[in-house]
């Protein structure tokens, strides 16, 4: 188990401050429980239901597309307040704050090969760039997920974009003092979905050989996450 002494940053919010268990949104789907978060509204009234939308007999794909209201980022934006949103699921295109900045999360249709087009303001992409290298969102495609040795690697790319997003966020919460600043990191979601089942030796995924390495693939994510959260609380 990962507890106190592994994750102490988390540990430590979680004793001066609140947590309690939340009951997912109906329907308990990725991108309606995002948009509430960002927006404070529910589905009936963000309009996102699903990664998905019909029409007739045809499927097409919106993310966060067909959100019908604008982000609380947005709305104190217009109040004239300094906001940063960054990395979110369901935040392309990205608003285009007057005040503040704002940058898609993985469902932007350039996550293999991420242009300017999920930033704003355009010129923050080429200064970020420049300064960390470029922002991808899926540099181990999920859909190669069976072959050889890609659950080995995965925690390794996962903890190096951890990295990279922290050092830019670090940069960016010096730039100027922030009204709202809110980062996304969705990299556990990641390592839960393929690691837990080498993580955990109840699993019943869990393959019948399983290395020491393999079984440390999610405690590294989960630790890298708590040295992040270290890092931007010290910021």
């Amino acid at each position: 188990a990962l507890g106190s002494r592994q994750l102490p940053h988390l540990y430590a919010l979680t004793r001066r401050g609140i947590h309690a268990r939340l009951q997912s949104l109906r329907p308990p789907a990725t991108l309606p429980n995002w948009l509430t978060f960002l927006t404070g509204a529910d589905p009936a009234v963000h309009g996102v239901f699903d990664f998905t939308v019909r029409e007739g007999y045809r499927v097409r794909f919106t993310g966060g597309s067909a959100r019908a209201i604008p982000t609380v980022a947005a709305r104190l934006d217009r109040l004239g307040m300094a906001c940063a949103c960054l990395f979110f699921p369901g935040t392309w295109p990205p608003e285009r704050l007057d005040k503040g900045i704002f940058i898609s999360g993985w469902d932007s249709p350039v996550a293999f090969e991420a242009d300017g087009s999920f930033v704003w303001p355009p010129e923050l992409h080429r200064e970020i760039v420049s300064r960390f290298g470029p922002l991808r969102f899926d540099e181990m495609d999920e859909l190669n997920a069976q072959r050889p040795g890609w659950h080995q690697r995965l925690p390794v790319a996962l903890v190096e974009r951890i990295q990279q997003r922290t050092r830019l966020a670090e940069w960016l919460l010096g730039c100027r003092a922030w009204d709202l600043f809110a980062i996304y990191f969705g990299e556990s979601d990641t390592a839960a979905h393929h690691l837990w089942a080498f993580h955990d030796p109840g699993s019943p995924r869990r393959p019948a050989r399983v290395t020491p390495r393999q079984a440390a693939g999610l405690g590294d994510v989960y630790r890298a996450l708590d040295r992040a959260l270290g890092r931007l609380l010290h910021a």
